[in-house]
């Protein structure tokens, strides 16, 4: 929408500010920089930003003070646009948002694929503490569990921005069904600055364990497998 422009959730995330003849030409900047995901375009200043920021990990202003031939854009990612990922350079010649490196096709610079992670991405945003919790209901393997039927793995990706020490941690609580806790899992984190290079990447992290409770309902936090034993 016209009236905006956009707010990074980090300063570090602005990559230029260049001045064009259009719209379409901020577009095709943006475009050919593999760091850039948003951007926004004064139609009268002619001004126009790029930032390596994904449009929904920072903010988009709509105040009064934001002119109206100002607007934000930004790069869509799906998981389509990935399919090559891991294939010979022959599937990803043509190809903004996968590289080829040493043969193979690989991520471009800050950017993390792996088929293996969910559709729930957390974001901290610019607090000081920052947290979020999901409850899963495991009443239908009461029983295996109550024999110790099972183990469960808890694994999880964590990250950072580069060259600041992000930390995340992540557990989680098996309640009864009157969510009492009856224990809480190993606490897994965290992915400092020099655990992913000095870049800013995703590194999984997970520990396995035996179920040593007697529960029949719910488990708190992330992600999770349990293993017939």
């Amino acid at each position: 929408d016209f009236g905006t422009s956009f707010i990074p959730a980090d300063p570090m995330e602005l990559i230029s500010t260049i001045w064009v003849s259009s719209e379409i030409s901020c577009t095709e900047t943006c475009n050919i920089n593999l760091l850039c995901r948003t951007y926004d375009y004064d139609t009268l200043s002619k001004r126009c930003r790029l930032f390596e920021g994904e449009i929904t990990t920072g903010q988009v202003n709509r105040s009064a003070a934001i002119p109206s031939t100002s607007r934000v854009s930004s790069i869509v990612y799906t998981e389509q646009l990935y399919l090559a990922y891991n294939q010979t350079c022959d599937k990803c010649q043509i190809n903004r948002y996968l590289l080829c490196i040493n043969n193979i096709c690989q991520c471009t610079p800050h950017t993390c694929w792996n088929g293996d992670r969910g559709c729930c991405y957390f974001y901290g945003q610019i607090s000081d503490v920052t947290s979020m919790s999901q409850t899963i209901n495991l009443t239908a393997y009461a029983n295996d569990i109550d024999n110790h039927n099972v183990t469960y793995n808890l694994s999880v990706w964590l990250g950072g921005w580069a060259g600041q020490n992000d930390s995340a941690y992540v557990s989680f609580q098996f309640l009864s069904s009157s969510l009492s806790v009856l224990g809480t899992s190993k606490q897994i984190g965290q992915a400092l600055d020099t655990d992913r290079g000095h870049t800013t990447q995703l590194i999984y992290r997970s520990t396995p364990a035996v179920t040593e409770l007697h529960f029949d309902d719910y488990c708190d936090h992330f992600s999770r497998k349990l293993l017939n034993t």
